[in-house]
């Protein structure tokens, strides 16, 4: 009599293989069969470098973008006083944010602070410089979203974009 010896994590990765190929297909026929929807469906580096085709620009635009442009505010950050957003529009789910900081400011590095829920002061919260860009989703964070300058006497401007 034969004995067999049966690798069973071997057959439990070959199974999960062949199940991935099975989802991967599914989806090229799907998505079309490009190199950026192959790509997709691999879980690959999904940001490749130019020349982009037009799925990459698609799926940039995705990425950074996630919705429609439906509103616009210049936030303006006087001193060390906390501001918050004021224009927020009634169907905004997320918010990017691209800071600009006043000229004579000693760090341009780290001129303002900002936090969700509570107010922050010039030494707690996440730092952002000047030419920063930052993200705030969901609009319940929106409405508590709060930044405040780090050095006394100047103001920056932080430029919203607001998505939906």
């Amino acid at each position: 009599m034969t004995a067999f010896y049966i690798d069973h994590d071997f057959l439990a990765r070959e199974i999960a293989r062949l199940q991935r190929e099975e989802e991967i297909a599914a989806g090229l026929n799907t998505l079309g069969n490009s190199p950026d929807a192959r790509a997709l469906l691999e879980g690959r580096d999904l940001l490749p470098g130019p020349p982009y085709t037009a799925n990459t620009e698609a799926l940039l635009s995705g990425v950074y973008m996630g919705g429609n442009i439906i509103g616009y505010e210049l936030l303006t950050v006087v001193s060390t006083e906390v501001a918050q957003l004021a224009n927020i529009p009634p169907k905004a789910k997320k918010a990017i944010m691209f800071v600009e900081a006043d000229a004579t400011a000693a760090n341009q590095t780290k001129v303002i602070r900002f936090k969700c829920g509570e107010d922050p002061t010039a030494n707690l919260g996440m730092p952002a410089g000047n030419n920063g860009v930052f993200e705030c989703g969901r609009a319940y964070n929106l409405t508590r979203f709060r930044v405040i300058g780090i050095e006394a006497g100047k103001t920056h401007k932080i430029q919203v974009q607001y998505e939906g």
